[in-house]
């Protein structure tokens, strides 16, 4: 393994990564990670090991064919840990994404990432510093609206279901107390 002396530092390689997101290129993401990669989206799940990973973006990259990924900045933590601040743009137009059908809805949301590099053994046998876990946040609220799997906010349907939701939380709390 290396000593991590002679690794990038992990901002350079979220931008190498990014890139590689950016160029919709699951091979070449699939080559900067370990073998038993986390990808935690926290809207979504978890994703374990590099043929997860792969799978993923191949599935958003044909859910929206039109995307755009642009990194807004990249800031190294540490020697091993780097955060990165993104833009996604595009079409849900192609295939299903998730299990939800496209939509024909344009996208236009923000996220983060925290990306925690490890000195691993990599695809090719190589000893590198490679994306062991990487932890996503980014507004599935907003994604969920924009979709339409959510009616826009303060739309009439959407504070149908917020009166709906409050009413049904009322009656539970009702139900509680006799």
């Amino acid at each position: 393994m290396t000593d991590g002396t002679d690794s990038p530092p992990a901002a350079e390689l979220a931008r190498r990564y990014f890139g590689h997101v950016s160029d919709r290129d699951p091979d070449a993401m699939a080559a900067m990670v370990a073998a038993d990669v986390v990808e935690e989206f926290v809207v979504l799940g978890t994703y374990h090991g590099r043929e997860a990973l792969r799978s993923f973006f191949e599935e958003l990259f044909a859910a929206v064919p039109d995307s755009s990924f642009e990194v807004e900045a990249i800031h190294d933590v540490d020697e091993t840990t780097a955060i990165g601040q993104w833009q996604l743009t595009g079409t849900f137009e192609g295939g299903p994404f998730e299990g939800i059908e496209p939509t024909g809805e344009p996208l236009d949301f923000r996220g983060i990432d925290v990306l925690e590099f490890e000195d691993r053994t990599a695809a090719d046998g190589s000893e590198e510093r490679l994306l062991a876990h990487n932890t996503i946040y980014y507004d599935g609220l907003t994604f969920a609206r924009q979709i339409g799997l959510l009616p826009d906010e303060d739309s009439l349907p959407d504070r149908a279901m917020l009166a709906g939701f409050n009413g049904l939380t009322k009656l539970r709390k009702q139900l509680q107390d006799v």
